[in-house]
Formats: C-alpha cells, sequence, structure tokens
C-alpha cells in the first residue's frame, strides 16, 4: 500500500500527461463536452489560439481528474485527454462553445457540477477502455431471456469493444446495433421532444411493451423490464432489470455500470440517484427478438 502514489501524486501525472499530449497539438484541437446518455455529446473546434489559453490555463492550475460522476457532466475531452477536476480550466473550456450549441439548462448543469464541492463524493473507477473490435459487433441481439450482468461476456462483450458507438438504449434493449439508437429511428418514428410521451411513442414504435410505472418484482413470461427517465426537455436514459433483480445501465458513450450517481446498487430506478435524469417515466419489457432498433 505505501508504494503506491497519492492522489496528489496521480493528479500530477495526469495533468504531465495531458500538457505533453497537448504540446503535441500545433493547432486546432477537437473539444467534447461529456454530458448525454440518450444522444451523442456536444463536440466543437478550438482554434489555435484558445488551445494556447488551454494549455496556460492548464500550467497554471492544478486538476484532479479523478472520477465523481458517472451521470451528466464529467468533464472534457480535448483531442482524445480528458479534462475535469480544473475548475478554471472547465469554466474556459465551457465559455468556448459556440453561441446556441448548448442548451440553458445544459449550461447550467455544466457550470453547477464545476463549482460543486467533491467532498463526500464516491470515486469511480474509470473503466474507459480502447478494445480493438474482431468484426463480430456489427450487430447483435441478446437472447429473450433476463441478462445477466456481465459487460465483458454480455452480448459477445461488444458493449465494451463497440463502448462509445452504443448507448443506454442500446443496453437497455440488449442490442448492439453501433448507431447510438434512438428510439423510434429503427421504425420511422422517432422521437421528437425529450419528454416521457414522445420518448415512450418511440420506444412502443420499436416494439418495447408498455409496464406501467408500479417497480417489477419478478422476471416477465419473455425478455426483461427496462426503465425510462428524463432530463427534462433535455435528454433521456434507459437502464435495465438483471437476473440478481439490481438494475444497471450505460451512461451514453460511457462504460456499463451497475451502479447510480452515488455510488449504490440500484433497487428501485425511481429512487435511485441519476441526476440531472430526475424525471421517472415508467416501466417497459423488452423482448430483444421482437425489439427494432437503430
Amino acid at each position: 500500500e505505501s508504494g503506491r502514489p497519492t492522489n496528489t501524486q496521480l493528479a500530477a501525472m495526469a495533468k504531465l500527461c495531458l500538457l505533453v499530449f497537448l504540446f503535441a497539438a500545433a493547432s486546432a484541437a477537437k473539444i467534447t463536452l461529456n454530458v448525454f446518455s440518450g444522444v451523442s455529446d456536444p463536440t466543437w473546434t478550438l482554434s489555435a489560439r484558445q488551445v494556447v489559453r488551454m494549455k496556460g490555463l492548464l500550467a497554471a492550475h492544478q486538476m484532479d481528474t479523478r472520477l465523481r460522476h458517472i451521470m451528466g457532466y464529467t468533464g472534457f475531452t480535448v483531442d482524445g485527454a480528458t479534462i475535469r477536476g480544473s475548475p478554471i480550466v472547465e469554466q474556459y473550456l465551457l465559455s468556448t462553445a459556440p453561441a446556441k450549441l448548448l442548451s440553458a439548462a445544459v449550461i447550467e448543469h455544466v457550470r453547477t457540477r464545476i463549482a460543486e464541492s467533491v467532498v463526500g463524493r464516491p470515486v469511480f473507477a474509470d473503466l474507459r477502455v480502447e478494445k480493438n473490435n474482431s468484426g463480430s459487433c456489427d450487430h447483435v441481439v441478446g437472447p429473450d431471456t433476463v441478462p445477466q450482468y456481465n459487460p465483458s461476456s454480455d452480448d459477445g462483450g461488444c458493449f465494451e469493444i463497440e463502448c462509445s458507438n452504443n448507448n443506454c438504449y442500446n443496453y437497455a434493449n440488449d442490442i448492439v446495433t453501433n448507431t447510438f439508437a434512438q428510439p423510434g429511428r429503427g421504425t420511422g418514428h422517432k422521437w421528437v421532444t425529450d419528454n416521457c410521451s414522445s420518448v415512450t411513442a418511440g420506444a412502443k414504435s420499436d416494439g418495447l411493451v408498455w409496464a406501467g410505472t408500479t417497480l417489477p418484482t419478478t422476471a416477465p413470461p419473455s425478455g426483461h423490464y427496462v426503465a425510462m427517465l428524463i432530463w427534462p426537455q433535455t435528454n433521456f436514459h434507459w437502464i435495465r432489470m438483471d437476473a440478481s433483480k439490481y438494475w444497471s445501465h450505460k451512461p451514453g458513450s460511457t462504460p456499463v455500470r451497475d451502479v447510480d450517481d452515488d455510488g449504490q446498487r440500484i433497487t428501485d430506478p425511481s429512487k435511485a440517484d441519476f441526476a440531472p435524469w430526475t424525471q421517472f417515466c415508467g416501466y417497459f419489457v423488452s423482448v430483444p427478438s421482437r425489439v427494432t432498433i437503430n
């Protein structure tokens, strides 16, 4: 134990790696705001001048890249390098977003997360791993039985192999499409508005069956239960019940998790912490062989 680097040393190492990485970037850089679950994260381009400014701020301010949240804002990615845990730098990067790219709700959420105290917050393992695709993950449909929680073997491990290309809706339905599937898109009736009724209509069009708002306690005759939550007027999030009767989920392009944003096992999705997805919509039954998503 005594030979392990301290948190301060780990933060300094992460900052050094980031600075070395960015030093090689001669001009503009792609930036991603890591914040959504149901749709792709917002991206834009930093100009060479903005990259220089960012590097100057990074050199002047400490950074703690430990992962404190798995839902909502979790930092920025600049040309593959993660930036979080440095409020001055993060505030500057947020200010570079093009006008009208981000809604007022998203901006307020990110600002609040940047400014919050991390005292008492759990530290999540950063599970993101790049894996080579063997070509066996083009389209994988899980069985019509209740899935076991095992991301490394679920659907041939494709939720890990193609982690960045499959979202919460893919994982909840146990279907790998590599298209960041959208409710209703696979059947020509894609959701229109980020609210319970619109996303529910899209999911029903895809073949999911509404199961009400009462927490299920047993498995359905076929398939498995899923649940949907909404970040009001902003984004949707789907989770699923596994054979253990605990629930698991895949926040956007990030790895599969079996805990909520407080690091707690999920027994009741309506009471778990998925903030800012605070509106619980209800339960559905998904039978993978009868569901069409894209």
